[in-house]
């Protein structure tokens, strides 16, 4: 496991802990809710995750909103043009990692949740007939 997935999964997991949702079903979270700040960093880290590939730029399916941005930026050269580039692009990348984003949420909200119940002496067995999970004392 890389350290870059470690820093990753450390502040999804901090956030979960501090911003989520801790019900009888477990822990939850969604990216959405998350403010801006916090969005970014998950952003920040994803990134640096994929070894600072940039295919979120070039793939994303506003590109040439970032691209026309980025032109008007070039061209006019202005304190304001700069800023809205930086926020076209800023935007653009939240949504890009929006879905990874969640699902690595989920995935660490279920691995925190096991750890949980884990440590209260509880596990979760799933009705084979039914589907629904339920807590049992181990």
């Amino acid at each position: 496991m890389s350290q870059h997935y470690k820093n990753l999964c450390s502040v999804i997991n901090s956030l979960i802990l501090n911003e989520g949702k801790y019900t009888s079903d477990g822990y939850s979270l969604e990216y959405n809710d998350l403010d801006e700040h916090d969005q970014q960093t998950i952003v920040a880290l994803f990134i640096d995750y994929d070894d600072r590939d940039l295919c979120s730029i070039s793939e994303n399916e506003k590109v040439d909103d970032i691209v026309s941005s980025l032109l008007v930026m070039l061209k006019k050269d202005t304190h304001e043009s700069h800023e809205d580039f930086v926020n076209c692009l800023k935007t653009n990348l939240r949504e890009y990692y929006a879905k990874r984003a969640q699902e690595l949420i989920n995935e660490r909200c279920a691995e925190l949740t096991s750890d949980d119940d884990f440590e209260h002496g509880r596990t979760r067995i799933i009705d084979r007939i039914n589907g629904e999970s339920r807590l049992v004392h181990i």
